[in-house]
């Protein structure tokens, strides 16, 4: 199994991670893995519990990032009608 971890083509993934354009499950692991980590970073430090409201409101957080990038594109287009109708 370790093989396959040295022996992997990591220049691959890097070029398609940069290629600007990655699939939306990709985005959103990065998205989720990020919360992961900050919460697992949180753990670590000791922290006390979250309040009901700070975990609801993290949740909410995550929801939207979500959100964002399932739409990314519409809302895209959205912003930039948005602004061009505003500016004239």
């Amino acid at each position: 199994m370790l093989d396959y971890i040295m022996n992997a083509r990591w220049d691959q993934a890097y070029n398609f991670l940069l290629s600007g354009a990655p699939p939306v499950y990709v985005r959103l692991f990065a998205v989720n893995g990020l919360f992961l980590l900050l919460f697992i970073l949180r753990k670590l430090a000791g922290a006390r519990p979250m309040s009901e409201i700070a975990s609801l409101a993290t949740q909410f957080c995550l929801l939207v990032a979500n959100v964002i990038v399932l739409f990314q594109a519409e809302i895209e287009v959205y912003l930039r009608s948005f602004m061009t109708g505003y500016w004239r």
